[in-house]
């Protein structure tokens, strides 16, 4: 007899599967957000007011020290009402007294004729004049009240070499003093004083 064969059952060879590219990844939320919108228990307990405790009523007895009795209010005495008394003054007008008459001692204009002199010696020739030369030296002077010459003043124009020696000379001039009003006073003069070779 013939035995029947076991028939022999292979597994069929596995075949590879195809794995799609990947693609691209999505954005996950950051940690910050989910973090705090939606806040843990344990935050929310820490959040949460702590009940305050009433105040506790002090055990202490009321004080016996006498409270002082209020001060009376003052009170306004009535004022006299003020009356207005207008006053009128008028001063007179009375003269003003005149102006004191002004002590000068500036000299007064007085003409060389009238002085009378007591020294009066002319001027020398200057050596340094050109040979020949001639012109005239115009002097304003002062006498004082002891008869001296001071204040010379040459007017115009003069050559150097005539002038010098004419002022010079008028220097050591000498008059009496010119008498006003009962004492002696200044006067101012002139002279013109002339140069001939």
């Amino acid at each position: 007899l013939l035995t029947p064969r076991p028939a022999v059952v292979t597994r069929p060879a596995r075949q590879p599967v195809a794995t799609p590219p990947p693609g691209p990844r999505e954005a996950e939320p950051p940690p910050s957000l989910a973090t705090f919108n939606r806040p843990s228990l344990a935050l929310a307990a820490e959040l949460e007011p702590t009940p305050i405790a009433p105040p506790v009523a002090s055990e202490r007895p009321p004080s016996t020290t006498p409270v002082p009795a209020p001060l009376p209010l003052a009170t306004a005495e009535p004022r006299e009402e003020l009356r207005t008394i207008e006053v009128n003054f008028t001063r007179r007008a009375e003269p003003l007294p005149p102006p004191p008459e002004p002590q000068s001692n500036a000299p007064t204009s007085y003409p060389l004729a009238e002085l009378t002199a007591i020294r009066r010696d002319p001027p020398d020739y200057p050596r340094l004049a050109p040979e020949g030369a001639e012109g005239s030296v115009d002097i304003e002077m002062t006498i004082t009240e002891a008869g001296n010459v001071t204040d010379i003043e040459v007017i115009g124009y003069a050559p150097p070499y005539f002038s010098r020696p004419a002022t010079q000379a008028v220097r050591r001039w000498k008059f009496q003093p010119v008498i006003q009003g009962g004492r002696a006073v200044p006067v101012r003069t002139k002279v013109r004083l002339t140069f001939k070779g």
